[in-house]
């Protein structure tokens, strides 16, 4: 099924202008990953606010699958503009909210598209603050997938974060992928994946340690839901690796594991090893059809 995207582009120029246009061709831009495949497009909206423009009023409301949103000032322009959208999926890159604008955004805006099943802020300097906001979203829609990647939220938004998890029915992924997320934040969410219906986890680029390692390896053994769980570069070491290796064969339902690089250089380095080669033979015996390619990393 072919899909509409919606494309906001705010400048850092001074113009006096508003320009928006619609085209039907493939969009291209090699600066940004998240747009969906050029196949996948049928029908784009182009909207660029450069500088402090708030010229909005001739903008109407429209539809689409997908909307982008990309600029580096000129948030109140953002709120003004998609308060007269409605999407499914929503991408807004590289802005910086202040509290109240960002409040706005979400309650005002966002919370009144029924049809909101993805969410992204991704490099918008988010604070745990407004991961608040958030959590009403994640409670309140039939949000499926929630991607906060490279952030401010830290430990205290993990925990918001977590008890949105805790009470949604419908979230499946989340991404928190740089967001300065130590032990005690690993350590709320893995409290939280039992309650909820979390098939993802990424939670690469942080820190939580081996702490927060076997915080998520204590939770693996009674999960079902859990499909992936992505933990690279969280500054774990041999005890964490060991926990997380023997806590995926205790797991009937993890299909993917990363949490590379560890060094195992010390006395439990040959029983993770054991555990690792169990785990992958035991994921090759794993019936799911659907599933991408296997992986169990952990060095």
């Amino acid at each position: 099924m072919m899909e509409a995207a919606l494309h906001i582009d705010m400048g850092l120029h001074k113009h006096d202008r508003l320009s928006v246009s619609r085209r039907s061709s493939a969009f291209h831009d090699d600066g940004d990953t998240y747009l969906p495949a050029a196949d996948d497009i049928q029908e784009i909206f182009e909207i660029s606010l450069q500088g402090n423009d708030s010229h909005t009023s001739g903008l109407e409301t429209s539809h689409c699958n997908t909307l982008v949103a990309s600029c580096m000032h000129g948030s109140n322009d953002l709120v003004t503009c998609i308060g007269k959208m409605d999407a499914e999926r929503v991408i807004i890159d590289h802005c910086e909210f202040s509290e109240a604008n960002f409040s706005e955004l979400t309650t005002k805006v966002l919370g009144g598209w029924d049809d909101l099943t993805c969410l992204h802020f991704i490099h918008d300097r988010l604070q745990p603050s407004s991961v608040g906001y958030l959590s009403a979203l994640v409670c309140g829609h039939h949000l499926e997938t929630l991607d906060l990647s490279d952030n401010d939220c830290g430990d205290q938004g993990c925990m918001i974060i977590a008890a949105a998890i805790a009470a949604s029915t419908s979230l499946r992924t989340l991404c928190l992928q740089k967001n300065d997320v130590g032990f005690a934040g690993a350590a709320a969410l893995a409290a939280a994946l039992n309650s909820g219906r979390l098939e993802t986890l990424d939670l690469s680029h942080n820190h939580i340690g081996d702490l927060g390692a076997r915080s998520l390896a204590t939770a693996l053994p009674h999960n079902t839901c859990l499909r992936t769980l992505d933990v690279r570069d969280n500054d774990i070491a041999e005890h964490g690796a060991y926990h997380l290796s023997v806590a995926v064969c205790e797991n009937d339902t993890l299909l993917s594991l990363e949490a590379a690089p560890v060094a195992l250089t010390g006395h439990l380095s040959e029983m993770v090893s054991d555990n690792v080669r169990r785990a992958e033979a035991m994921i090759e015996k794993k019936e799911e059809p659907l599933a991408p390619a296997h992986a169990l990393a952990l060095a």
